[in-house]
């Protein structure tokens, strides 16, 4: 179980890490690829401040996958934000419609980190992770 959530904590983490950095710093090139054109500073703001609370979580996700004395805080953040997502675009979907397969590929892709980071907090009283 030790070795899964490090595996899990780090793909986590890498993931967000890596959408956290496009999402603060190169908000049009990254959203311009999935045909969502942030054109106004107000727009801009929106994204960059969520991109830097993914950026921040994933970074104490990482850690947490290395020391392990931060894995039950880091597998809490990995839930909250990769099942906040998720729940997120279902909201969307019942508001909005369906989206492309591509977003509905990554909300999958949400639920299943976040429901196995979960599985991992919820199991970590009964076994050492």
């Amino acid at each position: 179980m030790a070795v899964l959530s490090k595996i899990i904590l780090f793909i986590a983490g890498i993931i967000g890490l890596l959408v956290g950095i496009a999402s603060t710093f190169l908000p049009v090139t990254f959203y311009s690829s999935a045909h969502i054109l942030p054109d106004n500073i107000y727009l801009l703001s929106e994204i960059r401040a969520a991109g830097a609370v993914l950026l921040i979580g994933s970074v104490f996700i990482i850690w947490g996958a290395i020391r392990q004395t931060q894995k039950k805080q880091a597998l809490f953040i990995a839930c909250l934000l990769y099942l906040s997502y998720g729940i997120g675009r279902v909201i969307s979907i019942a508001l909005d419609g369906q989206p492309p397969v591509e977003i509905m590929l990554i909300m999958a892709l949400e639920f299943i980190i976040g429901g196995l980071c979960f599985w991992l907090l919820n199991h970590q009283s009964t076994t050492t992770l």
